[in-house]
């Protein structure tokens, strides 16, 4: 049996985080759940209940979820963070991805596609969906230049094979399956990308990947 995630709702709305958590005590992997009203008090929860994943409102009073992020990011990196935000823009999310948010979803997504996600972040620390892959698109196509001074990096086939699985969501078992290798050896190609990309996690291999072309 997968183990229970822990969850921590940081909003500022009281009803917003009561809704929330009667719906997330309604999903099947999800454990306990505690609550904030800002980013002081998520720091604080984080710290004393070890919470697997933080969905955190970003307009909020005493610490903003912009700053949140980024202390979570560095004080508590195992812990994955989901924006939740009005925000649709395509440079916002992608200075939310940059910060190390592992996704994001407005405020009027469905509980499934929520639940997932949740899923997602805790199994293959990404999810994505079609405005995540947007804005990491605009991004590139907006910087384009840039990218092409950049010296090529040359990648393995069965590296590229990999970046494709997991942007494809394949869990690492899974990928080890369809390659007929070890998890160990996913593992390994995983680490080697990230330090010849110079990028961090799967986040990182995915955009690199995309501005690259070498997924779509």
């Amino acid at each position: 049996m997968d183990k229970k995630i822990s969850i921590c709702i940081t909003d500022d709305h009281r009803l917003f985080r009561k809704a929330m958590m009667r719906l997330l005590a309604t999903f099947a992997r999800v454990g306990e759940v505690v609550e904030a009203g800002n980013g002081k008090e998520c720091l604080e929860q984080v710290a004393q209940h070890k919470v697997d994943v933080v969905l955190l409102d970003l307009e909020m009073p005493v610490l903003n979820g912009l700053d949140t992020a980024r202390l979570l990011v560095n004080d508590f990196p195992d812990t994955k963070i989901i924006a939740l935000t009005m925000h649709d823009s395509e440079s916002y999310l992608k200075h939310l991805l940059d910060l190390g948010v592992h996704s994001f979803l407005l405020k009027t997504t469905d509980p499934k596609e929520l639940e997932t996600a949740i899923e997602a972040v805790v199994d293959r620390d990404f999810y994505h969906n079609d405005l995540i892959v947007s804005a990491m698109r605009s991004a590139y196509v907006q910087n384009r230049k840039m990218h092409q001074a950049l010296a090529d990096f040359e990648i393995t086939e069965r590296e590229t094979q990999i970046l494709r699985l997991l942007f494809d969501d394949i869990p690492q078992k899974e990928i080890a399956a369809r390659l007929r290798v070890s998890e160990h050896t996913v593992h390994r190609h995983k680490h080697n990308l990230q330090q010849k990309l110079k990028v961090n996690g799967t986040i990182g291999l995915i955009k690199w990947a995309l501005q690259k072309g070498i997924i779509s």
